[in-house]
């Protein structure tokens, strides 16, 4: 039986980061399908049930610290399961939890939902003391791509 010829994948699109404050300091945040599926079998969660939950109510603490782990491994390779909880339990502590769970939307929308920054990733309206941009950085300005 003859083996049929594969094409090459498309290049990869580069990396849109977000980014978050938490306690003071700013994180940058990334998806990629590959980065969920290592932190799921890390984690023992369904990250990408987390992310409803996130949408639509139910968040389990497990799936919270999993998805900002997984969100959080590309630009911060180096953290923990146990790092992300900590970083949880700061922005607890500090009232940031929504602005977490804001960031994490806005960094799935512009992982997965469209390739073009620009059609995912208007910029975001300010207001107050927002820690982060919806889409974006917390100047409004885009994130650079690597």
């Amino acid at each position: 039986m003859a083996k049929r010829a594969h094409e090459a994948p498309a290049a990869m699109p580069p990396t849109q980061f977000t980014q978050v404050k938490i306690g003071g300091e700013t994180y940058r945040l990334a998806y990629s399908f590959n980065g969920l599926a290592e932190a799921e079998a890390i984690t023992g969660c369904n990250l990408l049930q987390g992310m409803r939950e996130v949408i639509v109510g139910g968040l389990t603490a497990a799936n919270f610290r999993g998805i900002l782990y997984a969100a959080l491994r590309k630009a911060q390779p180096g953290i923990t399961l146990a790092g992300a909880g900590d970083l949880l339990e700061t922005a607890f502590r500090d009232g940031e939890t929504l602005e977490v769970q804001k960031a994490l939307l806005a960094t799935y929308g512009i992982s997965f939902e469209q390739t073009d920054p620009s059609v995912a990733a208007p910029q975001a309206e300010h207001s107050g003391d927002s820690n982060i941009a919806s889409y974006g950085s917390t100047s409004g300005e885009p994130l650079e791509s690597t």
